[in-house]
């Protein structure tokens, strides 16, 4: 296993992941992907734009960083996504392709979605329109067994039709089966969205996302999640 000179990450092909975040670097490729420009980062994924030359299909890529690839659990949990949206099947929920590990790279093979996160504040026929796609995607997770658990407006792409595309199942949970890689007690989310049996340590379930969609909701309305002591829209 070849090593970066310049941070120690594995290699793949001339150049390594985490590099490829900080500074204009060759093409990097994994098997049949082919990573382009980076389309987001958080604190447990990159997501590039791709192309899978084989299929000569556009994707999205989400890439494990290095430094979080050798906590198996995390790998764990990166790999669970993949399996958690291959249940779900609907228009609005973003499709998987696939996923693997090229050279010590963990990477999730995607649907690219030409679209941007919604933004509020927004009139209240459109913030409804688009809450009533989300409710219709979370209900097709739900019917699969699948909690989102992490509902917000940079999950929810806003395509030019008026179409959305729900994303980001990192930290989904099938709570019927026990499927849920958390520890005890723990509460996953993004502050303003988490409902209250959430931040008590509850265990995931559907109504978590439907607390989530009415705070989307909220924030479309009025430009800011509802948190502390907030007044109606």
């Amino acid at each position: 296993m070849t090593r970066c000179t310049r941070c120690t990450a594995v290699l793949v092909g001339d150049v390594c992941a985490r590099c490829l975040l900080d500074a204009p670097l060759p093409t990097l490729i994994l098997g049949d992907l082919e990573l382009h420009d980076e389309l987001g980062r958080g604190g447990m994924s990159t997501v590039f734009a791709a192309t899978n030359v084989a299929l000569d299909r556009p994707a999205a890529v989400k890439l494990l960083p290095d430094e979080l690839a050798a906590r198996p659990a995390l790998v764990e949990r990166f790999r669970r996504e993949a399996q958690l949206l291959a249940r779900v099947d609907h228009p609005a929920v973003v499709r998987v392709f696939g996923t693997g590990t090229h050279d010590g790279v963990h990477w999730l093979e995607m649907e690219l979605v030409e679209g941007s996160p919604v933004v509020g504040p927004l009139p209240p026929a459109e913030a409804v329109a688009i809450v009533i796609q989300v409710c219709e995607a979370l209900q097709a997770a739900h019917d699969a067994g699948v909690v989102h658990r992490d509902v917000k407006p940079s999950n929810v792409l806003l395509r030019a039709d008026g179409s959305i595309k729900l994303v980001d199942f990192g930290i989904a949970a099938m709570p019927a089966r026990g499927r849920d890689l958390t520890a005890t007690g723990e509460a996953l989310g993004t502050p303003g969205y988490i409902a209250p049996e959430a931040l008590s340590g509850a265990d995931a379930s559907p109504s978590m996302d439907v607390y989530a969609a009415g705070a989307l909701l909220y924030t479309l309305l009025c430009g800011r999640p509802p948190e502390g002591a907030f007044a109606p829209p």
